[in-house]
């Protein structure tokens, strides 16, 4: 891209476009009547465009940074989602099938999972533009109850269901190349300096900060004095450390001066907001059963919960970050690239929302809370920040928390971080079968109960590097259990398992899908309660449940601890995967030799169902129960030998394809295991498929006869 260039969203797309952690929530959704207006409006202007009421929309400047392949939008980005959404919406209501439109998948947020997964559950699912109104979306099969609160997705089905009213019926969609932008790069703004002071050179209306702040300096509580045991310290009230020292701390988190004009006051208010949070529920006075019970309190009680105690831990976190910052940047922890996910915890305290979105980034933000409040009675150990971080890490990382158990996987947590003799010992030593980390959380529970041990035994040293490293692997993320059980706990054939395991992973799942031929020699990979499927690697089929998906994450998860020993999952193929053990294919089920003999296969599949003597395959793209059967047989033909297309039918039965240079059909005898050549309904010639292995050879023979 070239400075201010004039870009549609294709051209700037042709990119990958990330709006950063560091920059708000998608806010042109919001329901207040001055965004609903101006949202009004500026749809209405891409609408007169689709519909060829107006020629050309110029949208002015885009600022951003180019980084290498990537562009990272800084101003523009109600803009830029506001167009994907339209594209989306447009391609969505062609009659023929839009996956090929991959430039959109170059779009995605990294504020927080829940807005990442649902740009590609938006993009990827099947859904109706006619019917899309935001009650739709959330009666949606693929739709998260927690993604009602992430408020960047509410504020995108706000804003589909605006296009809807303004193009209910669709429209020209190659009008969107009428629709334009320009790029400028954000080197050539000006000084930081330059660009607050001409920002507020403007006059603003009151900000949402400037009325809380109002209220809350009416309260006694903010006049109270902040003790101090050192004498040259000037006295002064928490209300002036709120103007002076608070103030700062969020001030320094911007990037710039632009970014600290714009966001300084959002943040302080989404900080008390968390507190607030967090201060609730665990009050012996709360009588709310959930999360959301929580928030509804908070927003018309909130100043029951400032007092000095309350006010005393704001500070206590401020000047910890301020104080210890340096000295966690620098601290090596295996587990982590950089510090102990310091800045991971800036980037939350750097999000403006001010509505309930925080609660999805609590778990990190609350293991940094709590052990900083335990720092004020206790020394602070940054080996112990550390562990707690890794062990939140770890739950955080393989389970999706249930909004409406917030409040017990958090105070799961504070017990544990809170427990004297440090979160390790409590893993290792307390009966925690009353304790919930989040939903179906044992296996991780059980799995982080057997490392405590390991790493509090006489073997410390070897299990700490070993088990910190494995747990890094960007796929698995804190998820090892099943290589520890492989392992019989033993830290040198863990160091020697966990590296040839963990290789074969990349941060999306399995490198070499064809993997999957190997390992079906040894167990029976098909997942389950879902079909058939084998594990997916991430992006499959668009954004994954935790909970309920169906990844290698998943299927090598529930092969971790269980609390009944009798039943844990079988994982000794496992290593007979690994050594590559000679097996009889021939005397394994059909659909296996299948795809031994022709991996290729997994090219086109991702399941395998079984009906009687019929063997099919379902893609792996596509939804369970709307997804084409293909005969694996007529499957293998078409990637070793070719010169036809197959995309499946509805019925299993029906398998015949054309093979055009041939002027033949190809059809397969399931109770023969014979493929069928035919032509203009004759059947000419049949081709056994016994041995499979010679089977693709042997018709490979018959139609070069032809």
């Amino acid at each position: 891209m070239r400075n201010k260039e004039k870009l549609t969203l294709q051209e700037l797309l042709n990119n990958k476009v990330t709006i950063p952690a560091i920059q708000r929530d998608y806010a042109f959704g919001r329901t207040d009547a001055i965004t609903a207006n101006k949202r009004k409006e500026f749809i209405a202007k891409l609408a007169s465009v689709i519909n060829g009421e107006q020629d050309n929309l110029h949208l002015d400047f885009v600022y951003g940074k180019k980084l290498s392949e990537s562009f990272i939008p800084l101003d523009g980005q109600q803009r830029i989602t506001t167009l994907w959404l339209l594209s989306i919406y447009l391609y969505k209501s062609l009659a023929e099938n839009s996956e090929g439109v991959t430039f959109l998948d170059n779009f995605s947020y990294a504020t927080r999972t829940s807005t990442r997964e649902f740009c590609l559950s938006i993009l990827k699912e099947d859904w109706n533009c006619q019917e899309a109104t935001i009650e739709y979306f959330q009666n949606q099969k693929w739709f998260f109850n927690s993604w009602r609160f992430d408020p960047t997705i509410m504020g995108m089905l706000v804003v589909l269901e605006e296009i809807r009213n303004a193009l209910p019926d669709g429209g020209n969609i190659t009008k969107l190349n009428n629709i334009t932008f320009s790029f400028l790069d954000v080197e050539e703004l000006g000084q930081p300096e330059e660009l607050y002071v001409k920002m507020n050179s403007r006059g603003k209306q009151l900000s949402d900060w400037d009325n809380f702040k109002a209220e809350l300096f009416e309260l006694d509580s903010l006049n109270c004095m902040i003790p101090s045991d050192d004498e040259n310290v000037v006295e002064r009230s928490y209300k002036e450390w709120v103007d002076t020292e608070f103030l700062d701390f969020f001030w320094d988190l911007g990037t710039d001066g632009k970014d600290k004009a714009e966001f300084t006051e959002s943040r302080m208010l989404r900080f008390f907001k968390m507190n607030f949070f967090l201060n609730r529920m665990f009050s012996t006075e709360s009588a709310e059963n959930n999360a959301t019970e929580v928030i509804k309190f908070n927003q018309k009680n909130w100043k029951e919960q400032i007092d000095e105690i309350f006010l005393k831990s704001l500070k206590i976190f401020v000047d910890f970050i301020k104080t210890n910052k340096e000295k966690i940047e620098e601290y090596e922890f295996a587990r982590f690239d950089k510090g102990l996910r310091v800045d991971d915890l800036c980037s939350v305290l750097k999000k403006d929302d001010s509505d309930d979105g925080y609660i999805a980034d609590l778990d990190l933000y609350f293991a940094y809370w709590q052990y900083i409040q335990k720092t004020a009675t206790t020394s602070f150990d940054v080996a112990e920040l550390a562990n707690i971080l890794r062990i939140t890490a770890n739950f955080e990382e393989s389970y999706r928390k249930d909004y409406d158990i917030t409040q017990r996987y958090l105070k799961s947590f504070k017990e544990a971080i809170d427990y004297g003799s440090g979160i390790l010992q409590y893993f290792a030593k307390e009966d925690l079968s009353y304790i919930s980390f989040g939903s179906n959380s044992d296996e991780q529970k059980l799995e982080e109960i057997e490392k405590a041990k390991l790493l509090l035994g006489t073997d410390f040293e070897q299990w700490s590097k070993n088990i910190y490293t494995a747990e890094k692997h960007p796929y698995f993320n804190g998820t090892i259990g099943w290589i520890l059980r492989l392992s019989n706990n033993t830290s040198k054939e863990f160091e020697l398992l966990s590296p040839q395991l963990l290789n074969r992973f990349d941060e999306n799942g399995l490198k070499n899908r064809l993997d999957v031929s190997c390992m079906v020699k040894y167990t029976d990979l098909r997942v389950q309660g879902f079909n058939w499927f084998f594990p997916k690697n991430n992006g499959d089929d668009g954004a994954g449940n935790l909970l309920r998906d169906r990844s290698w994450k998943r299927y090598f998860r529930d092969r971790g601890y269980k609390k009944d020993t009798t039943l844990e999952i079988d994982i000794s193929w496992i290593n007979q995967w690994l050594s590559e053990v000679e097996v009889d294919i021939e005397k394994l089920d059909l659909w296996k030799q299948w795809l031994i003999h022709y991996p290729s296969i997994l090219n086109r599949i991702g399941a395998i169902d079984i009906w009687g003597d019929v063997i099919v395959g379902l893609p792996w793209r596509v939804r369970v129960f709307s997804s084409n059967k293909y005969n694996l047989a007529i499957v293998a033909a078409q990637q070793e030998i070719g010169g036809f297309d197959y995309w499946g039918n509805m019925d299993s039965t029906i398998n015949e394809v054309y093979i055009d240079d041939k002027s033949v059909n190809l059809s397969f005898d399931n109770s023969r295991n014979e493929y069928i050549i035919s032509k203009e309904g004759t059947e000419i010639e049949r081709v056994s498929a016994k041995p499979i292995a010679n089977a693709i050879e042997q018709l490979r023979l018959a139609l070069d006869k032809l």
